[in-house]
């Protein structure tokens, strides 16, 4: 065997399949017109009924605004022993963490600090140790995936299992090393995929009336049925949350807020805690739902 100058040409396999789709596809126009105007000199003689559930439907059609007021935007300010300042070697008092949201609350410097008028929640979380903190954290991580939180939770996690991994030794790949498996997604691959599969696309849709009116009917209802039963068993699944945590809600402004937080003392003291708020211009019913 020897090293050959390869000269680049379009696949003869992806020509092939371009070919075999033209055969079908350039009769489409015609075909298609043809049954436009059959359809239009058929059309007063046809009456379609509404489905017996569609007018009921179309009355709580209003969930999908009560739905969309959920969905709020927000600002997150996290406190926790692994920001730089304010931990002390994997500690920060329930005390800190409250006077430190305190000061960032009136920090005006910061062009992200919350207007004067604001819809928050503080959430408080504190252990006597990073241990029972981690097992008091990880379902409130479940509940709220702030980055912030995740991030100080895998922390906890590695220094948990820290000792063990010290042990592990793993030798080394040589280099180079191979990739990841993955779609070879290259150019012209890429373009002659999305180009070819829609002329594959328009021949499945053109083959699809295989199937009776009464069959795709019949499979649309099971599909639909099925989908209603899965939507249900997951969200019986989403509505078994677990989790505690001490929680402050405030309408006001940032600084007055931080006033109360001072004001006001701290449910527990312990010598590891996090501390969160939540912050927003709009009501934060779900979340203020979610933590009673």
């Amino acid at each position: 065997m020897a090293w050959l100058n390869a000269n680049a040409n379009w696949p003869a396999s992806a020509q092939a399949i371009s070919d075999s789709t033209a055969e079908v596809l350039n009769q489409v126009g015609g075909v298609m017109s043809d049954a436009i105007g059959r359809v239009a000199a058929t059309e007063a003689k046809i009456t379609i009924s509404r489905h017996d559930l569609s007018s009921e439907a179309e009355a709580l059609l209003n969930l999908r605004s009560q739905l969309n007021d959920l969905m709020v935007e927000a600002k997150t300010l996290t406190v926790t022993p692994a920001v730089y300042g304010l931990g002390n070697d994997g500690f920060l008092s329930t005390q800190q963490a409250i006077n430190a949201l305190a000061a960032k609350l009136r920090d005006n410097a910061d062009r992200h600090t919350p207007g004067n008028q604001t819809h928050a929640l503080v959430l408080l979380l504190s252990a006597a140790s990073p241990a029972q903190l981690l097992s008091q954290l990880t379902p409130i991580c479940n509940l709220l995936a702030v980055p912030t939180l995740l991030a100080y939770q895998r922390q906890l996690q590695k220094e948990a299992s820290l000792a063990a991994d010290k042990m592990q030794q793993n030798a080394p790949a040589l280099t180079p090393r191979w990739t990841q498996i993955s779609d070879l997604n290259l150019q012209p691959l890429r373009s002659a995929s999305t180009l070819l599969g829609a002329q594959i696309a328009q021949l499945e849709s053109l083959s699809a009336d295989a199937a009776t009116p009464l069959t795709k009917l019949t499979a649309l209802a099971n599909k639909r049925s099925a989908l209603i039963g899965a939507l249900q068993t997951d969200l019986t699944a989403l509505q078994g949350v677990a989790g505690s945590i001490w929680r402050f809600a405030y309408n006001g402004s940032a600084a007055a807020l931080a006033t109360e937080l001072q004001n006001t003392a701290a449910p527990v003291k312990q010598p590891v805690s996090v501390a969160m708020v939540i912050s927003s211009t709009q009501p934060l019913t779900f979340f203020q739902e979610l933590l009673q």
